[in-house]
């Protein structure tokens, strides 16, 4: 542990850490779809992760894979169906019986239901996607009354920008592997003087001098996909958010030792 993170001792952490469920509770519940968000809520998450592609007659989608071959009982990239393809396939059933039958919903369906449960989404753009296609996405935050309460994540630099371009207040978080000074000042530039930036890192490759550069550049830091608690009582104090199948940051942290 001491090679990822900066001992900070056990409950020296903040109290607002931002815990943040990775495709929903994908524990109990098939990823990326209205049940598993709906159960995160009940688990006591306030921000969710999702994963959001586009289907070949430009329908938003949520969906991880390139294809539908692992989370449905089709096959097929999403780039080759269309939305009325998708939607004939069962995208609960790979979990558990209990949720035969459950469709692939669309990114409007699950800002409206975030909405609906006072969930603050983490909004992940996956896939090959065009500029009118994330101002697309913008629109449906915005037409939802959702955006002022959305982040915007991504490996992809490039969708962030056009995210910034449609909206300047925009939370963006830029998700990366390894960490590097050009990752960090890409990160920065992000910074429209209106919104929040921060960057998203596997907590794996998340070294203290890591931390130290991004403290130095007041650049917030999250980190994902953690589902280990030890890790989670060590990380660094500066990490202002855990993406975690399961744990909830705080309620872990105040864990009687």
């Amino acid at each position: 542990l001491g090679l990822f993170f900066v001992y900070g001792g056990i409950g020296s952490r903040p109290n607002d850490i931002k815990s943040v469920a990775h495709r929903g509770y994908s524990k109990e519940a098939p990823e990326n779809t209205l049940p598993a968000y709906r159960l995160a809520k009940e688990k006591g998450f306030n921000y969710a992760e999702c994963d959001v592609s586009f289907t070949k007659d430009n329908v938003a989608v949520l969906l991880h894979d390139d294809s539908i071959d692992r989370t449905s009982n089709g096959k097929g990239k999403l780039t080759d169906l269309t939305y009325e393809e998708v939607l004939q396939y069962d995208f609960g059933s790979w979990f558990s019986e209990d949720y035969k039958n459950i469709k692939i919903p669309t990114f409007d369906e699950f800002i409206k239901l975030c909405k609906e449960i006072e969930m603050h989404p983490y909004i992940e753009l996956k896939g090959k996607c065009n500029n009118e296609q994330i101002s697309s996405l913008v629109k449906i935050v915005d037409n939802n009354g959702m955006k002022t309460n959305v982040t915007w994540i991504s490996f992809n630099y490039e969708y962030l920008v056009w995210v910034k371009e449609a909206d300047d207040t925009a939370r963006l978080g830029y998700l990366s592997s390894r960490f590097s000074d050009e990752i960090l000042n890409k990160t920065i530039l992000l910074r429209t003087g209106k919104n929040e930036v921060f960057l998203n890192m596997d907590f794996i490759h998340t070294y203290s001098w890591c931390i130290r550069k991004c403290k130095k550049e007041k650049m917030p830091v999250e980190i994902w996909t953690v589902n280990n608690e030890i890790i989670i009582h060590f990380m660094h104090p500066y990490i202002s958010g855990v993406t975690s199948d399961c744990l909830i940051a705080n309620k872990v942290l105040g864990k009687e030792k």
